[in-house]
């Protein structure tokens, strides 16, 4: 029995066994080192968001990040890098200019050449330069429109509107209107004041605000007859001038006592039309009376009747019986009639004073002039110039701000500014005045400049002017000089200078004197 006993426990024992070995072939060898087990969970990946099996090992994300290579391009120092495709970033905000003049930019200043005129003029083919880093000033944008008949008869006035309109937002400094007449043509009168000389009629109508209109009625004759082109000149400070023409077709003068002998073309209504010229004194003394003719002539071919005289004047000028505007009631004018009345002012205070004569009538005729006297006072200017840095390294830029201002009580006429700088200050940039680019000339060891010049400074106004400057050598004293002079006898001088030092390699360069 125990025999038995023993046999079966042996016979377990070996089956167990081979069991185990059985169980042991069929797993196959152990991996070497331990077995990383993650968790499942999403994980960012070159910017795809993929899910980890939970049989895949998660690593640290501390890892040390590769560096670029030196041949790898760099990313932007501002703002993560743009998504795939042609995208452009948003360029950073532009630094502001300081003030100065409507219509000025600042351009590049081009070495004068040999044998080349020293005078300031136009440069179409270069553009105002903005100084790096500044936005461009808003340009105003003016238009020039001629309305009136296309047809007329030789020895007959016509009427033409010139209408200017400033559609933008910027002001329009120095606007000026010149017409250009035919061949034949004569000029009879216009609603603003204007300067006839020869074939050419000009309207200086000065600044013109953001959003408004000005119209000139003008009065032509033409005398010959034929097909002619009438045109018209737009300029505005910062811009070359535009051009506007209208093509007009001007019959003969009917045979006296025969009229029109075409009866399919209706003969156009008769119309007076209105002239007016002033004529008296353009100078006085403070506290004197001046007086002025003004003559009213009808050139039309019908009555003018209901008319009415408006004059206008400023406040330098006083009237002994009312303010301005005064009115006077005129009698009616036949055709080719003529009246003349005067006008009494007292010059209140110096400077330049303008009175404007409005005559209209029946039908909406109208005619004006406009005359102006200049009492004697005290011209006054000051300038200021500041130079940005006041000290600098061999190789900077130094901005020379220039400010000038009409401190009297009159106008300044004929304004020249001129500007010269030591050889280490080489000029590269400066303020354009008027589409007029500056040149830079060496001469004497002083870079110089082509003058800018200005036809008026009334009192009270203010002029910036730029000059942006290359530092060429090491200086202990290097200077920036400027001079302004008017044809009123006025003359005022400022210097700033500045030192520069010599270069940060070392190298022995011996500063200049003063």
């Amino acid at each position: 029995m125990l025999a038995k006993r023993w046999l079966l426990t042996f016979g377990l024992t070996i089956l167990g066994a081979m069991l185990l070995v059985g169980c042991a072939a069929l797993r196959g060898p152990e991996p070497p080192g331990p077995t990383f087990v993650a968790p499942p969970g999403p994980i960012v990946s070159g910017g795809a968001v993929r899910t980890v099996p939970p049989s895949r090992p998660q690593f640290s994300p501390y890892a040390p990040v590769p560096s670029l290579a030196p041949s790898q391009p760099s990313l932007p120092a501002y703002g993560p890098s743009p998504p795939p495709g042609d995208q452009q970033l948003d360029a950073p905000p532009a630094i502001q200019s300081p003030p100065s003049l409507a219509g000025e930019s600042r351009s590049a200043i081009v070495p004068e050449a040999p044998g080349r005129s020293s005078a300031v003029g136009p440069d179409p083919a270069a553009p105002g330069i903005s100084r790096e880093g500044t936005a461009p000033a808003p340009l105003p944008q003016v238009t020039l429109q001629i309305t009136g008949p296309t047809r007329g008869t030789a020895g007959a006035p016509v009427s033409y509107r010139f209408d200017v309109a400033n559609g933008s937002a910027a002001a329009a400094r120095e606007v000026t209107v010149v017409c250009q007449m035919p061949e034949g043509w004569a000029f009879v009168s216009s609603t603003v004041a204007g300067a006839a000389t020869g074939r050419q009629v000009q309207w200086r109508l000065g600044d013109l605000p953001a959003y408004r209109r000005l119209s000139i009625d003008a009065i032509l004759r033409p005398e010959t007859a034929g097909m002619a082109q009438l045109c018209a000149d737009l300029s505005v400070a910062g811009a070359a001038p535009r051009r506007t023409c209208v093509t007009v077709d001007v019959g003969a003068s009917p045979a006296p006592g025969k009229g029109r002998t075409d009866p399919l073309v209706p003969a156009a209504p008769a119309r007076p039309q209105l002239e007016v010229v002033i004529r008296g004194p353009d100078r006085a003394v403070t506290g004197e009376e001046v007086t002025y003719d003004v003559t009213v002539t009808n050139r039309g071919a019908a009555r003018a009747t209901k008319l009415l005289v408006t004059d206008e004047f400023s406040s330098g000028l006083a009237h002994d019986v009312a303010q301005s505007p005064i009115e006077k009631d005129l009698e009616d004018l036949a055709p080719g009639e003529s009246t003349t009345f005067k006008v009494t002012f007292k010059v209140t205070r110096p400077g330049r004073h303008c009175h404007n004569v409005e005559v209209t009538g029946a039908d909406g005729v109208r005619g004006s002039a406009e005359a102006c006297v200049t009492a004697a006072g005290s011209p006054k200017l000051s300038i200021h110039q500041v130079a940005t840095p006041t000290s600098t390294q061999l190789g900077g830029k130094v901005r020379f701000a220039i400010d000038i201002k009409n401190e009297g009580d009159i106008d300044l006429t004929g304004v020249v500014v001129s500007s010269n700088f030591d050889r280490p200050l080489k000029p590269i940039q400066a303020t354009e005045v008027r589409g007029r680019q500056a040149l830079a000339n060496l001469k004497n060891d002083r870079y110089e400049l082509t003058p800018w010049r200005f036809e008026r400074l009334e009192p009270g106004r203010a002029i910036q002017l730029d000059v942006e400057c290359l530092t060429e050598q090491a200086a202990a004293s290097a200077c920036g000089r400027v001079t302004v002079t008017s044809q009123e006898g006025v003359r005022e001088e400022a210097v700033t200078c500045l030192r520069i030092d010599g270069s940060t390699d070392g190298a022995a360069k011996k500063p200049l004197g003063p």
